[in-house]
């Protein structure tokens, strides 16, 4: 198996025309947050401006870890999203804001949903529309979704995106986000000076910030990335284990391992590596037969990109002025290149410990303090019959704080459910927050309260897929065929970015791809450019075509190429490679039909 095959394995199946676009189960979180129950219906709002929904996403988010407020953002004018060319010109007048949620609420009485790194937003207001990556807990995913008609005078409309489009830059199925020293943000002094000409704030969010905003952004977008790899070792790892050992015990001792670690460290102590590769021996034999490879953990960071070539410190400067070039992506900083793996996890001490750590983070701050006032209020207590340990693991000492007997004991009664068919918190399925601590908990005595997204689905109208139900006329010509075969996942749709330049009636489309010709044929000819020397990173992506590198499609190519070659004039055909890829004609049709906000 290829290293991007596995990366994509682990991030859940998500290579072009694989993973579902529309939730497998469940909706997103972001669905949850801003629907309603109407009687026996749900009605989704979307809060506008985007200053309210960052206040009422602020109002759930509580403080992270160092007491910040949850909800951090930046200001990004020439970054590299899909909306990068939606001011050309006046990039700092509108910037892109890049928001996530980092804190969580510490109410331990409240019943909330947890957010922390789960709910990512971008925003550009000249398009009018948010970009939303938003957990999904039923699914064990992330979702991708758009609010288009975003603007005043409007009704939002929220839409799944195409995950075939979306994770041509998220490899991992996941939010990304650059580097440090994070020189596209606002927390680059130069970037900060460009912006304070325009405004001291954009939607609420001020133009003076340090880099420990972005930092906070980062390090958010890092252990999401790493719930797929966990989600994936949790369903398909413990799905492998052998006889006489079972699926719900591995999930039950991996659940054990988790709990222990956040009540052990909530004392201000460590649990070392060792000791959960000790527990989980049943997972880590699994898991080696699984993937003798281990599995890659895409790696969710872009390089670091300073527009201003490092000018950040020419502090006299005051005009929002641009270096030449400022607006180019080369490959060496385009999300859409092949990233190496961050890290490879193997069924060895590190990777099991990684393992533990996520599934740890995947239970709130308040769950935690819940349960642990339950074991220690107990400890005196008479204890009634229990059950057999889980078998395989040896018991944890007795302490002067927690009971952890008694929660093996609850653990084994809930793998026992599972067996018997009364519950399927352990089954092979995404580990879900809500319901297995509903399970657990009433297994221990401990109050049960539903903590989040529980509408009954019956009630959800049903999840729209963007662009859905919207037909391509084109008639589909034979010199065209290649161009539908290996563009067509991202550019036959009628989007502006990606411009669907494959979307319309037959002349609209040989419209498109006229003025189109000399871009598409820059990105083509990189194909026949060497990995290390190509000026742009060549289209289709290569991480959806990773054999091109090696043995691309030559009759294919040669059919486009002949294509687009016969609508350039002959001066630009010999110059072609010798130009600025952004001076290129833009393959958006000014003031066209194509608007992707105004789309139902």
């Amino acid at each position: 198996m290829s290293v991007v095959a596995a990366m994509f394995l682990a991030a859940g199946d998500c290579s072009p025309g694989r993973a579902s676009d529309l939730p497998p189960a469940g909706r997103s979180l972001f669905d949850h947050l801003t629907s309603r129950r109407i009687d026996e219906r749900i009605e989704q709002r979307v809060p506008y401006p985007f200053q309210a929904l960052l206040a009422e996403l602020e109002t759930r988010a509580g403080t992270d870890r160092l007491g910040r407020p949850g909800v951090a953002a930046v200001l990004i004018p020439l970054g590299r999203s899909l909306q990068r060319n939606a001011s050309p010109g006046d990039y700092f007048a509108h910037p892109r804001i890049v928001a996530a949620i980092t804190g969580e609420v510490a109410a331990v009485t409240r019943a909330a949903p947890l957010l922390r790194d789960r709910i990512f937003l971008g925003f550009q207001d000249e398009t009018g529309i948010v970009e939303v990556i938003s957990y999904n807990e039923r699914a064990g995913r992330f979702e991708f979704q758009v609010v288009t008609d975003y603007r005043r005078g409007a009704t939002p409309k929220v839409f799944y995106a195409r995950r075939a489009v979306c994770t041509t830059c998220h490899h991992g199925a996941a939010p990304i986000f650059s580097r440090p020293s994070w020189d596209e943000t606002n927390a680059n002094p130069a970037v900060a000076r460009a912006l304070g000409v325009h405004a001291k704030s954009f939607h609420g969010v001020p133009v003076a910030r340090g880099v420990d905003v972005p930092n906070a952004i980062d390090d958010a977008v890092a252990r999401a990335n790493r719930i797929a790899l966990m989600q994936t070792i949790w369903r398909d790892g413990c799905a492998r284990v052998a006889a006489p050992n079972d699926p719900a015990l591995c999930r039950a001792e991996a659940l054990l391992a988790a709990l222990r670690l956040r009540l052990t460290e909530r004392l201000g102590r460590s649990v070392s590596e060792p000791a959960a590769a000790d527990q989980l021996r049943i997972l880590a034999a699994a898991w080696q037969a699984t993937w003798p490879d281990g599995l890659p953990e895409p790696d969710p960071n872009i390089p670091n990109r300073d527009p201003f070539f490092g000018g950040a410190q020419q502090l006299g400067i005051t005009a929002a002025r641009l270096p030449y070039a400022a607006d180019e992506i080369p490959p060496a900083l385009d999300p859409m290149a092949n990233r190496p793996p961050v890290a490879v996890w193997r069924a060895d001490a590190a990777g099991i410990d990684r393992f533990v750590r996520t599934l740890a983070e995947m239970l709130a701050a308040s769950d935690i303090a819940q349960l642990a006032r339950g074991l220690a209020s107990r400890r005196a207590a008479s204890a009634p019959a229990r059950p057999a340990r889980l078998a395989g693991s040896e018991a944890f000492p007795a302490n002067d704080h927690y009971d952890f007997d008694r929660l093996q004991h609850a653990l084994a009664a809930l793998a026992a459910d599972s067996r018997a068919g009364r519950s399927d918190v352990l089954g092979n399925a995404a580990f879900q927050r809500t319901p297995t601590l509903q399970a657990l908990f009433t297994h221990l005595g401990l109050p049960a309260d539903s903590v989040c997204c529980d509408f009954d689905e019956r009630a959800w109208p049903p999840a729209r897929l963007e662009h859905d139900g919207i037909e391509n006329p084109a008639a589909r010509s034979t010199p065209l065929e290649p161009f539908y075969e290996h563009c067509g996942v991202c550019h036959a749709g009628p989007s502006e970015s990606p411009p669907g330049f494959l979307f319309g009636s037959a002349a609209s489309v040989e419209r498109n791809l006229s003025r189109c010709a000399a871009r598409i044929r820059y990105r083509l000819a990189m194909w026949r450019v060497a990995e290390g020397a190509r000026a742009k990173v060549p289209m289709p992506p290569p991480v959806f075509v990773p054999s091109w590198n090696h043995a691309p499609p030559h009759d294919a190519l040669d059919r486009m190429v002949r294509y687009v070659d016969a609508r350039l004039d002959a001066a630009t055909r010999e110059r072609l490679l010798t130009l600025r890829y952004e001076t290129l004609p833009a393959c958006r049709e000014s003031g066209g039909s194509i608007r992707r906000s105004a789309r139902p």
